[in-house]
């Protein structure tokens, strides 16, 4: 009877851990975890570091093999319907964004000796105008519809005259149109657009300050087509930004 309550208080005496030895297993876990995500944070910034110095080459590289203008817009042949007498307008046969094809009458009038003549499309495309209303009396010589076959439009690019030389067909070139902010459209420089002696047209452009020009440049335009309109569909005159790579 002894023995067996001897051998009961040995099993279910409680060990004791010493307080010092605790408090050093915590203190080596936590210098642990401290070294741990040191080591992470060290190399998140190295990672960093690498990919700062990589984008600020890459955009120096952009820059320097770029020439970049925001003096541009969206082109195309339009074609414009003009009356050679005056008439009333009997019926109108297309409207703005209707398709049309050559030959196809858009408005009908009548001459003042009541004879009918027909004003046709000259070409297969869009109407991107028209202004004639039934009953209304159209003076001769007047546009009254203008069509453009979208898909042959291009961008005209204005570039500065001292650095047209660095311009040639064939360099590839990122055109955003401001109605498609989100689209990054790609082409090709088709031709520097020449004036009837063979040179380099120029134009003048600049700024307006009580009257006066300021900041006044030459510039030369240049064509440039688009490999695709990735869905959208521009229209000639919308506002667009180029960049060129001219080396």
């Amino acid at each position: 009877m002894h023995r067996s309550e001897e051998r009961t208080r040995d099993t279910s005496a409680t060990v004791t851990i010493p307080f010092k030895f605790v408090s050093q297993v915590t203190a080596d876990r936590v210098r642990r975890r401290r070294d741990l995500l040191m080591f992470i944070a060290a190399f998140l910034g190295l990672i960093l570091i690498i990919w700062g110095v990589s984008f600020i080459r890459q955009r120096a590289y952009y820059l320097s093999h770029t020439y970049r203008t925001d003096d541009a817009m969206v082109s195309g042949a339009i074609a414009a319907v003009t009356p050679a007498e005056t008439g009333t307008v009997v019926t109108v046969g297309a409207q703005v964004g209707s398709t049309v094809h050559t030959g196809q009458t858009l408005v009908e009038l009548r001459r003042a000796n009541g004879v009918r003549m027909r004003l046709t499309s000259p070409i297969n495309g869009t109407v991107i105008q028209e202004r004639a209303t039934p009953g209304e009396v159209l003076p001769a010589r007047q546009p009254l519809a203008q069509v453009v076959d979208l898909g042959k439009l291009s961008i005209t690019a204005y570039v500065e005259e001292n650095h047209i030389e660095d311009i040639a067909a064939g360099q590839s070139a990122d055109v955003t149109i401001d109605a498609f902010g989100g689209t990054t459209f790609h082409g090709k420089v088709r031709r520097i657009v020449l004036g009837d002696d063979g040179a380099p047209s120029l134009t003048t452009s600049g700024g307006y300050a009580n009257g006066t020009v300021t900041n006044t440049a030459q510039r030369v335009p240049v064509e440039i087509t688009l490999d695709s309109y990735q869905g959208h569909t521009p229209y000639p005159g919308e506002s667009a930004a180029v960049a060129i790579y001219i080396k």
